[in-house]
């Protein structure tokens, strides 16, 4: 079932890229023991998904496949998605200022790896953001919920007010501090893109690549409210 989730909802989106933390030598595609089997089942499909194969899954199994996808794949799904953006028609500034982005993911494949970024790489990466979201926000008046659901989601864009499209099923997750679970991480303590409420240091399974921007940082804490 498709659904369109508006308005503070997109913030649960953080939650849906994720990469366990995994022991030695083990692969870990998800944290939800029937998905992570799925993809390890079919990981070889799975390294063969283009980008229109992978937006047909549903959230769950999209998450795991993002993490098992290669390098190449990832830099494939991020140009795809600016593409996608850039259908929307937006004005001549606007428009280059979005090709920016997709210049530097095709220059900079590495923040795509799939690994946890050094302290290098993250403190270039985050250089180009803050220059590329100031003057998203300063010069073409765009939120912080439409810069996040451009370059911070690989999702389709619906709208210019961003909204995203996301498939689910409907299914009860357990929260923190309810029995028997702890959460997921879902953002990033210092690359915050909550949209209600901050980041928050709490008990989750830390991740290290799955938020901020382009899903290139660590997990490591949860949006307030989540």
């Amino acid at each position: 079932m498709k659904k369109i989730f508006r308005n503070s909802m997109l913030v649960v989106m953080g939650l849906l890229f994720f990469a366990c933390e995994a022991e030695e030598n083990t692969q870990v595609y998800s944290c939800n023991e029937s998905v992570n089997e799925w993809a390890k089942q079919n990981l070889s499909d799975i390294r063969n998904m283009k980008r229109s194969d992978w937006n047909k899954l549903d959230e769950a199994h999209k998450n795991a496949a993002y993490v098992a996808f290669t390098q190449g794949q990832r830099v494939l799904l991020w140009k795809g998605k600016i593409e996608q953006v850039l259908s929307l028609g937006w004005s001549e500034n606007e428009t280059n200022h979005i090709k920016e982005l997709q210049n530097f993911i095709d220059q900079n494949p590495v923040y795509l790896q799939g690994k946890r970024l050094t302290e290098q790489q993250a403190n270039q990466l985050d250089l180009f953001a803050y220059k590329w979201m100031t003057k998203a926000e300063n010069d073409f008046g765009w939120d912080k919920k439409l810069i996040y659901a451009i370059i911070a989601s690989a999702n389709n864009l619906i709208d210019k007010d961003g909204n995203i499209e996301i498939h689910t099923h409907q299914k009860r997750v357990l929260r923190s501090g309810e029995s028997g679970s702890t959460s997921d991480c879902n953002c990033n303590q210092t690359y915050d893109f909550c949209l209600t409420n901050h980041c928050e240091d709490s008990k989750c399974e830390e991740a290290s690549i799955g938020c901020g921007w382009i899903l290139a940082y660590a997990c490591n804490g949860l949006c307030g409210g989540i």
